[in-house]
């Protein structure tokens, strides 16, 4: 009697009875070795130091400069609020370089994504400085006060020289790491890189509304620039590249203004 042939089953192995390993979560867009609330006690840093430096600036330039007068008059001068803020920024790379390079053990500009782009610097550059010229022809359009309180830092040539070599070395370095360095890594760690990047650019133009009467066209534009920095920095991926347009958007105004004043010599030019 012939029974029917039966197939012989394959042996049953550890991976067939394991559950299957659930897959692990992405990679956040960005992962900074510090946290939103280390980069609020840092803001407080900036603000205070900046409280500090503004005050000791008018005391020592009550004191051996002006010679007489006030303390008011001496705080409220602009030059001094200037002044006052390269100091800030002194101390605010001092503290952020302690922060990263001996408590968390991190190379500093490594930690801060800089990533200089070595073959596309130029690209950056130009772009920066399409951006100014654009804008600057947009602003045409725009209702604009004639007179600007920043104007008042552009009453001497001397003035004007300080101002624009800050605007183009210690103002751009100190904002980028700030905002684009500390800040948005952060937050697009949170809540993504879109919404970072107009949650930095909204303090990055209400800390110069002051500087342009509040007037909403110029810090339009302010907002608009700040938009376009952080798009570079998330796209990017790089610090560097938002600093190098941040610097030739700020050279070609300078270059402009300088050469509409006649190298600074009619700058009552400004006003009109």
């Amino acid at each position: 009697m012939d029974f029917p042939q039966t197939h012989e089953l394959p042996p049953v192995t550890p991976q067939m009875v394991e559950p299957p390993v659930a897959s692990s979560p992405p990679a956040p867009v960005e992962n900074p070795v510090w946290s939103i609330p280390d980069v609020i006690l840092l803001t407080l840093v900036v603000i205070a130091s900046l409280f500090f430096s503004v005050i000791a600036t008018a005391l020592a330039a009550q004191r051996w400069y002006f010679h007489a007068g006030s303390f008011t008059p001496v705080l409220l001068k602009p030059m001094v609020g200037i002044v006052g803020q390269v100091g800030a920024y002194v101390l605010f790379f001092a503290v952020s370089y302690v922060f990263i390079r001996w408590e968390r053990r991190q190379p500093f500009l490594a930690a801060l994504s800089w990533n200089w782009p070595k073959d596309w610097y130029w690209a950056y550059a130009a772009f920066g400085v399409l951006l100014s010229f654009g804008l600057e022809l947009v602003l045409g359009f725009l209702p604009t006060p004639k007179t600007l309180p920043i104007n008042e830092l552009f009453k001497t040539p001397a003035q004007a020289f300080f101002l624009s070599i800050f605007s183009v070395s210690l103002g751009p370095l100190a904002e980028e790491f700030f905002f684009r360095g500390f800040w948005y890594p952060a937050l697009a760690r949170r809540v993504g890189r879109t919404f970072s990047v107009f949650l930095t650019a909204i303090p990055f133009a209400l800390i110069h509304a002051p500087q342009l009467a509040s007037a909403w066209a110029p810090v339009l534009i302010i907002l608009v620039v700040g938009i376009a920095l952080g798009t570079v920095r998330a796209l990017a991926r790089s610090l560097g590249a938002s600093l190098l347009v941040h610097v030739s958007y700020n050279s070609t105004i300078a270059i402009l203004l300088y050469i509409g004043t006649d190298g600074y010599q009619h700058l009552e030019k400004l006003n009109q």
